[in-house]
């Protein structure tokens, strides 16, 4: 049984080991705030958006869009991913 037991122990440390230095793949998004700059009804237009370090629009109430805080787009991390929900949006009273 001592036999069986020590190679299988060496295994498991083997394999769990290897596990443990596996790194988050490169191609992972984040989220950020941005702000839109285009008119009511070019919402869904990702170049119409700009980084920001924070949020500056007050509301979250009014009417015309603001600023979102969304995923980036995989293949450019200044741009919103439009195809997902904004986890935040801030509005303004006036576009």
């Amino acid at each position: 049984m001592k036999k069986f037991l020590i190679p299988m122990l060496a295994i498991v440390l083997a394999v769990g080991s290897g596990y443990t230095t596996l790194k988050p793949p490169t191609n992972a998004v984040e989220k950020k705030w941005f702000r839109f700059d285009g008119d009511p009804g070019e919402e869904m237009d990702a170049s119409l958006y700009t980084v920001v370090s924070s949020p500056s629009c007050p509301s979250t109430t009014a009417s015309y869009r603001c600023e979102i805080f969304i995923e980036t787009q995989v293949s450019d991390a200044n741009q919103p991913d439009l195809s997902n929900t904004p986890t935040e949006e801030r509005k303004k009273t006036n576009p």
